[in-house]
């Protein structure tokens, strides 16, 4: 979203350096975050317009348990917790767009210097964080191997 307001009481230089980052912003690619957003409005939908924070912090904490069970593009369950984000951020943005209004979704306890996600949802990008993509089991020896050393031993021993 391209904040708007008025310009001409700003210096001319801002006013264009600003229209220039307006155009780069409007033809980057924001594919990701418009299909992830397409994504939310097909998992609810329900009209959400009247929703207080509290409700909203509900649904976006369901829907980041749904991404994370595998309701996403790709239908996978073992994305990173950097992707869950994304699906967040996109959720989030189509809420504040469509309610039009900010939806505060840190933790309002925490005092540290460096904003906190709500514990509902900061919870569950952490348990994902903990949790890793289950690697191949490592095998150090094949069939193949001992099929190869059997032959060996039969041609050298017997």
């Amino acid at each position: 979203m391209v904040p708007t307001g008025r310009l001409s009481n700003l210096p001319s230089s801002f006013r264009a350096a600003y229209r220039d980052c307006v155009s780069d912003f409007l033809t980057a690619d924001h594919r990701t975050f418009d299909s992830r957003a397409k994504i939310f409005t097909s998992w609810c939908s329900d009209d959400l317009r009247g929703l207080d924070d509290q409700q909203c912090l509900m649904i976006l904490g369901t829907y980041t348990h749904d991404v994370k069970r595998g309701y996403n593009h790709e239908k996978r369950s073992d994305y990173a917790p950097d992707t869950i984000r994304g699906y967040l951020k996109a959720a989030h943005g189509y809420l504040q767009a469509l309610l039009a209004r900010d939806i505060y979704i840190m933790d309002p306890h925490h005092g540290g210097t460096k904003p906190r996600l709500h514990p509902f949802l900061g919870d569950q990008l952490a348990g994902r964080r903990r949790w890793r993509k289950p690697k191949p089991r490592y095998e150090p020896f094949t069939v193949d191997m001992f099929l190869a050393l059997d032959d060996v031993w039969e041609l050298h021993y017997w």
